[in-house]
Parts: C-alpha cells; sequence; structure tokens
C-alpha cells in the first residue's frame, strides 16, 4: 500500500487542493498524476532516477516549488514504485549525494539493513532544521498512515474537512496534514506565498474549518485580520513555542476556534499535544502524550517510544531535546543539549535566553548564541516596526532580563534585525545568524 493507492479509492468529484485559488478535484489530480507518470516512464534513466539504494530501488528527487507540482510528482513516483523525496529548495544534490559513485551516502544506510523495510519503504523525508544541516530518513506507508484516524480523531479532521496550510510540502508537517485530510476524502486549501492578507481571504472564500501554520506565521493572522472568522473550529500548531497570550490574540479572530499546539519531530512522528485550555505563559509547555506514544525524561533528556517512526532507528529514542514533567504530568520542553553552552567556564542555556527574551513585550523574535566562548550574543527582531533607539532599546531589554537571569547569562551585544531568516519550513534558519554573527 502506498499513498498513490490510498487517494485511488477516493471519489473522483471531491474537492482535494486548492492552490492559490485553483480548485482540484480527486479526479483531476488522479489525471495529473497518471500524466507523470507516463512523462517519468518515458524519460528512462533521467536526471531524476540515477540515484539508487543499494537493494536498486530508486530514488525520486523532487525539486519543484509549487504546492500542486509538488504532490504530483510525489503520488507519481508512488504509483511507479519509486521512493520520493521532496527537497527543500535551498537544498542540492551535492549535500547528500556521493561523488564517488553517485549514491546517497548521507541517506544512512546503514540504517536499511533489515530487508524486510528495505520492500517497504515508500519515501523519504528531508528535514533542515534549525542548523541548516541536511537529515535525510525513509519511511514505510504504515509509519504515518496508521496513525492518521487517531491524529484526525485529536484534530477534528472528517472527510468535509478544509484545511487551510502554507509553504512547501518538503516541511514534514504539511506533507503528513496533506496526506492526512486525503486519506479521509477531505480537503486542503494551499498558498505557495507569505502573504497573511491573502491567507485570510483564502480561509473566507473556502470556508477552511481547519487552519495548520507554524506560530511564528499564525501570529501574523491578528496583525492583519479586518474581522473575525467564525467558521474557524481549529488552528493546528507545531515546531515552534507558543503561549496564553498568543492562544488569546488568535481567538480574537477565530473567536470559535479551539487551538493544538504539538511536539513532534521527523524522526518519530506526533509526541505530545497541548489545547488552548492548558497553555500559560510559560511557552515552553508541550503537554501531554499522544495516544500510543510513551515520553519519558531520563537525566534530563527526553526519550520517546512510538512504532510510528522512520526506518532504521530503535525505541525509545531521543533528539537530544531536554526537558521534564510538572506536577500534572505535563512535558516541559528546555532546549536541545548542544544549546548549553560554556562561556567562561559557565553552563548557559541559550534556548532558556531566548524564551526569556520572547516573553518581553519589545520583542517578537530572539536567536543567541557564544561567541569564543567568552559572551552571549543576541539577535533580536523588536514587536514594533517604529522600535526606539537601539541603544536605548538594548539597555532597556538587559534591565528587565536581570529580573529573570543571572548577570552572566545576559548577552552583552544584543543586534536588532528587521527579520528572522527563515529556512523553507518557516523555522528560523540560524545558520545564516551565526554567519552574520562572525562579522561582527
Amino acid at each position: 500500500m502506498n499513498y498513490y493507492e490510498m487517494i485511488k479509492q477516493i471519489s473522483a468529484e471531491r474537492l482535494a487542493l486548492v492552490e492559490d485559488g485553483e480548485p482540484c478535484t480527486y479526479g483531476r489530480l488522479f489525471e495529473l498524476v497518471e500524466e507523470k507518470a507516463e512523462e517519468i516512464l518515458s524519460l528512462g534513466k533521467g536526471e531524476q532516477t540515477r540515484n539508487r539504494i543499494r537493494d536498486g530501488r530508486s530514488l525520486f528527487l523532487i525539486k519543484k516549488v509549487r504546492i500542486l507540482e509538488q504532490l504530483t510528482e510525489f503520488l507519481a513516483a508512488q504509483k511507479l514504485h519509486k521512493i520520493p523525496v521532496i527537497l527543500p529548495e535551498t537544498f542540492s544534490e551535492k549535500d547528500f549525494v556521493s561523488e564517488k559513485d553517485g549514491e546517497p551516502d548521507t541517506w544512512l544506510c546503514e540504517k536499511l539493513s533489515d530487508a524486510q523495510a528495505k520492500d517497504s519503504i515508500c519515501m523519504g523525508v528531508c528535514t533542515s532544521g534549525s542548523k541548516g544541516v541536511p537529515k535525510f530518513y525513509f519511511r514505510t506507508y504504515e509509519s504515518w498512515a496508521d496513525y492518521f484516524p487517531v491524529q484526525n480523531g485529536i484534530f477534528g479532521v472528517s472527510k468535509d474537512s478544509r484545511l487551510f496550510a502554507q509553504g512547501s510540502l518538503s516541511f514534514t508537517g504539511n506533507l503528513n496534514l496533506y496526506l492526512a485530510q486525503f486519506s479521509v476524502g477531505a480537503a486542503v486549501v494551499a498558498q505557495n506565498a507569505f502573504a497573511p492578507k491573502e491567507w485570510l481571504s483564502m480561509m473566507k472564500a473556502w470556508k477552511t474549518d481547519l487552519v495548520y501554520l507554524i506560530p511564528s506565521k499564525l501570529m501574523c493572522l491578528p496583525r492583519a485580520a479586518k474581522e473575525e472568522v467564525p467558521f474557524v473550529k481549529q488552528i493546528l500548531s507545531g515546531s515552534q513555542s507558543l503561549g496564553k497570550s498568543d492562544a488569546l490574540k488568535l481567538q480574537k479572530i477565530f473567536p470559535e476556534s479551539r487551538i493544538f499546539l504539538y511536539y513532534g519531530a521527523s524522526e518519530l512522528n506526533y509526541i505530545t499535544y497541548l489545547t488552548d485550555e492548558e497553555m500559560t505563559e510559560e511557552k515552553n509547555l508541550v503537554g501531554r502524550a499522544f495516544p500510543e506514544v510513551g515520553v519519558a525524561v531520563k537525566d534530563g533528556e527526553i526519550y520517546v517510544d512510538t512504532k510510528y517512526h522512520v526506518c532504521g532507528i530503535s525505541c525509545p529514542y531521543t533528539l537530544s531535546d531536554t526537558g521534564y514533567f510538572d506536577e500534572q504530568g505535563r512535558l516541559h520542553f528546555t532546549g536541545r543539549s548542544d544549546d548549553v553552552v560554556l562561556v567562561r567556564g559557565r553552563k548557559i542555556s541559550t534556548y532558556r535566553i531566548e524564551q526569556e527574551l520572547m516573553k518581553l513585550d519589545e520583542v517578537e523574535e530572539a536567536a543567541v548564541f557564544v561567541k569564543e566562548k567568552e559572551h552571549l550574543v543576541a539577535f533580536v527582531k523588536a514587536a514594533s516596526s517604529h522600535m526606539e533607539d537601539e541603544g536605548v532599546m538594548k539597555k532597556k531589554l538587559q534591565i528587565s532580563l536581570k529580573e529573570t537571569l543571572n548577570s552572566f547569562e545576559i548577552p552583552k551585544r544584543i543586534f536588532f534585525v528587521e527579520n528572522m531568516p527563515k529556512n523553507a519550513s518557516g523555522k528560523m534558519d540560524k545558520t545564516v545568524l551565526k554567519s552574520a554573527m562572525s562579522f561582527r
């Protein structure tokens, strides 16, 4: 079974996708997939099929940018029993293909020693994370599809649902939710461009009842909205933090909505989730485990036990994330192990400093680094475009941080940026900021 076979079972007249205002039924999507499959076959051993796994099955590298093209090639490759991988726009083959033999040497072939797993692989996922380093994994159909009924039940997805989402399917959060919608014959309303006012217009035009955006994108909507959007019932978000005050801002424009914040990973699947009722101003709270998922904390490190994971890993599995459980049994995320740095012999969590900065009214986004193990550097996007003098603002932030941080945790250098650099998934691209830091 694969995702091509899954969509074949849906009635042709049902709406599948609306891309930038253009509707496409399941029947039309199926026609496009059939045409693309014929085109791929006619190319033979062309550029898209030259990279092979050791068992002879070919990878199909998808370099398209627009959503419908990505989806069409993904499903066409599945029809032909190739292994599709949707690449972020910023990636190139040299990031993951060995010059020696043309094989994908960083696809961690040692994880594919199980012949049965090789036979059942149906897709590859590619993620850059926040550090810009390519990571690649294989998935079976069952590792996502078998969990769709559970996640759809929690998120309120039915055959009549219409989910609004934005951005590339190279972001696994998008791809997973698209396919979960399609598994029940529901529709996705999608936008390629970053344009919050247009997003709201599309939600209204197509009466979307679900919205999926990462927090940094979600929080653009209250600023862009001119009126309420009452038909949105569920807001789904993940990959970044979200607090109670953020939820209240969203519910002013989506008054009938319930908000879900999830914690998950490309290597695993959904791990924990939190609803707006339980959110606090502690943005590191990520809630309780999803059904069928076990979560434990050992020596401050989070371990996850689930059967819905990529090939080649064993559970319990750790992402090197750190955290703790509170008295109510809810998980708090406190960063990644490499967020703990040494500054003049002291261990400091850059994640904690970032969170304290973002609690301040003056700050919308923040990133903190250590430079030469001597001092901390912060990059800050101000919450207001009409910012006061940078020197005055810097001192104001440093004074505010003294209330919650030790003196050695307060960044000595703070640089203000108009916009934080983002990768294809919309997450902050810290590699760009680190490069900028080297010139400061």
